[in-house]
């Protein structure tokens, strides 16, 4: 929600405000990443994120994110659902042109969400 661009200075300054590493909110967030993981790779396979060639890190961000997020929102689907959602143009543009893009990156996670989430 409040990315802004560039991306490498958003994720430094995010790493920064979080490098003690020690609150529980990190405690947290450290426990729902492994599970987001875990469900990726239990459910999708091994290289699920390798779209149209090597690790797209515009689909693993916002796929893994809204599993991050949402995972008990999730459609019985969302599987199926994910298969369209890398199929989608829109989606596509969002994953493959200007990643770093504000427009970019919170359509991509707009439509993430949308398709495996919503009925």
């Amino acid at each position: 929600e409040s990315y802004v661009r560039p991306m490498k200075e958003y994720l430094n300054v995010a790493m920064k405000s979080n490098k003690s590493g020690g609150s529980r909110r990190i405690a947290r967030f450290s426990g729902d990443f492994r599970q987001a993981v875990k469900i990726a790779r239990k459910e999708l396979g091994d290289k699920p994120f390798h779209v149209r060639g090597p690790l797209n890190t515009a689909v693993l961000d916002s796929v893994l994110g809204t599993i991050l997020a949402h995972r008990s929102r999730l459609r019985k689907d969302w599987i199926k659902r994910f298969e369209g959602l890398k199929e989608m143009p829109e989606f596509l543009a969002a994953t493959t042109a200007a990643t770093a893009d504000e427009n970019s990156v919170k359509g991509r996670f707009r439509l993430a969400e949308k398709r495996l989430l919503e009925a």
